[in-house]
């Protein structure tokens, strides 16, 4: 399932309640705009951790 929640329209809710940009534009802004990463750790029912890494100024 990790390997399907960033790319564009991904939800987990009703086709009506969402458009599923939210991850996708996430990581665009920090890999593309910003030079960084956005890594997501997860254990499964119990948690689940996203990691952003941005390069220094």
């Amino acid at each position: 399932m990790k390997s399907k929640i960033f790319p564009a329209c991904f939800t987990t809710k009703p086709t009506a309640e969402a458009i599923g940009l939210g991850l996708s534009l996430t990581r665009h802004i920090i890999a593309g705009k910003h030079g960084g990463t956005l890594k997501v750790e997860s254990k499964r029912r119990v948690d689940t951790e996203f990691i952003i890494i941005l390069p220094k100024l």
